[in-house]
């Protein structure tokens, strides 16, 4: 089963960073720093110690690597579990079709009604199992 692979182009949050709070995550010594997406506030925990801006999901433009961040009510929320450093090549991101954003959520829309489309390798059975499937695990964080 072949799907479009759509981007839009993601300006970085805004983060706050004046906060002297620090923990330690894994081991690494964390900074504090917060910002809003989806009409909720998000907490972070980086860590300079590896100077990667990268987070999950769409958080990132940091001066650290994100070990955990959730909202105010921990509705969303992802922390780092493990981190094995390896010597391997990582491979590129996956190149997009380039759309704006509001046709980004126009095709997520249309995904989420019918997110695995008819085809003949798929029987009628196992896409109504996959459907239903994706509908109780999919829990979008832009909403």
């Amino acid at each position: 089963m072949n799907r479009d692979f759509y981007t839009f182009e993601n300006t970085y949050l805004s983060w706050d960073t004046n906060y002297k709070d620090v923990k330690t995550i894994l081991g690494y010594k964390c900074n504090k720093a917060t910002t809003k997406f989806g009409n909720r506030i998000y907490t972070a925990w980086y860590t300079k110690d590896i100077p990667v801006s990268e987070g999950p999901y769409r958080f990132k433009g940091l001066t650290g690597l994100i070990l955990e961040i959730s909202d105010a009510n921990k509705y969303h929320s992802f922390i780092a579990i493990g981190i094995e450093k390896k010597e391997v090549e990582i491979a590129p991101l996956q190149k997009g079709i380039p759309v704006t954003r509001e046709m980004y959520i126009k095709k997520r829309e249309e995904f989420k009604n019918n997110p695995y489309p008819q085809s003949k390798t798929l029987t009628k059975e196992r896409r109504d199992q996959m459907i239903e499937a994706f509908k109780k695990d999919n829990n979008s964080i832009e909403n």
